[in-house]
């Protein structure tokens, strides 16, 4: 039964994952700022449901697909960087962008493990500086406290995309900023690089142990 058990597993995980990935790529162009960020939130809501069954690896598999069309990390990962990007060689902006992207789809695997009625609430949209769009909305759970998040957009090529998370007043892009800017200053760049491979790994052990 064990093993069967398993086969199972792989077998709900892949289709979790399929599903959600064939729904980002079919609504990723023509969604407007809103539906971008509550399609996150359904997929979230999605694997936490599913959480105990898909394990780390397998809510990583899941998610993943949708944090990637949500999100423009490449253009993230290039910010966090600042004037050095331009100091880069061609195989350091890819390693940073990878390795910046791997963080995120495993940050977000990490934290949403198991589901007890937590819900996704959006609260209002309004248009800010630079033709960018916020996204408010709620994260309410019966068991603790709601927390506010704003996510800050901007239209690509592609549509709508995700560039900050602010959570309950705290920016999450202006603190890797921050952390970011020290490693660089301190120990360079690769050492930057080699610390964010690091987090993914400590994220893949600790959901091992």
């Amino acid at each position: 039964m064990k093993g069967t058990d398993g086969i199972s597993g792989r077998i709900q995980h892949w289709l979790i994952g399929a599903c959600l990935g064939v729904l980002a790529s079919a609504c990723a162009a023509s969604e407007p700022p809103s539906a971008v960020v509550e399609r996150l939130h359904g997929a979230l809501v999605e694997v936490m449901r599913e959480a105990e069954a898909l394990g780390f690896e397998g809510r990583r598999a899941a998610i993943e697909p949708v944090i990637i069309s949500v999100f423009d990390l490449p253009y993230v990962a290039r910010l966090l960087v600042r004037t050095r990007w331009s100091e880069l060689e061609a195989e350091q902006r890819d390693r940073m962008r990878d390795a910046f992207s791997a963080l995120t789809v495993a940050t977000y695997a990490q934290r949403f493990d198991g589901y007890s009625g937590q819900r996704f609430v959006t609260t209002g949209e309004r248009e800010v500086r630079g033709g960018r769009r916020l996204v408010s909305a709620e994260l309410r759970s019966p068991e603790e406290p709601t927390v506010r998040l704003d996510y800050l957009l901007q239209e690509r090529d592609a549509g709508w995309r995700i560039v900050n998370v602010i959570a309950d007043g705290v920016s999450e892009l202006a603190l890797k900023k921050t952390e970011y800017a020290s490693i660089i200053e301190g120990e360079g760049f690769d050492a930057l690089v080699a610390r964010l491979e690091e987090q993914v790994r400590d994220l893949e052990q600790g959901a091992s142990t």
